[in-house]
């Protein structure tokens, strides 16, 4: 019984370190260029302009989470929205941003650190609706 216990434990706990791993990898793939700042003018986003420390909290989750709903809706239009690696983040998003409503207050740097993983997410996903944008007017 403990044996089954101490397996399935660690396979959560490698699983885990796995997810973490592989979702830092996809954000540190950048282009040389900022083909997310079109994106970001053009549909007014927000998020870069957020400040770790930033004393309004709500503020801060209503801007994040208002750019994260407009970038999911830009990616399903795309059809990048249901990529594997999309799907990945998303899920990286949503757990980042749990750990930032649990740590805002009683772990700052923590927070912190969540919020600009939470940016990178969406970083990427403003990268790779340009990309998208650009390939569609490439082909008409």
């Amino acid at each position: 019984m403990f044996t089954s216990l101490f397996i399935i434990g660690m396979s959560i706990v490698m699983f885990c370190y796995w997810f973490r791993y592989t979702c830092l990898l996809l954000l540190q793939t950048k282009p040389t260029r900022d083909l997310a700042l079109s994106v970001i003018t053009e549909k007014g986003l927000q998020y870069r302009a957020i400040q770790a420390g930033a004393p309004n909290l709500e503020a801060v989750d209503a801007l994040l989470q208002r750019d994260y709903q407009l970038l999911q809706a830009l990616m399903r239009r795309c059809s990048a929205g249901y990529d594997p690696e999309a799907l990945v983040l998303r899920a990286y998003f949503i757990i980042t941003r749990t750990q930032w409503r649990v740590t805002r207050r009683i772990a700052p740097s923590f927070a912190a650190r969540a919020v600009q993983e939470m940016i990178s997410v969406l970083d990427n996903w403003a990268t790779v609706v340009a990309v998208a944008q650009q390939q569609a007017h490439v082909s008409h």
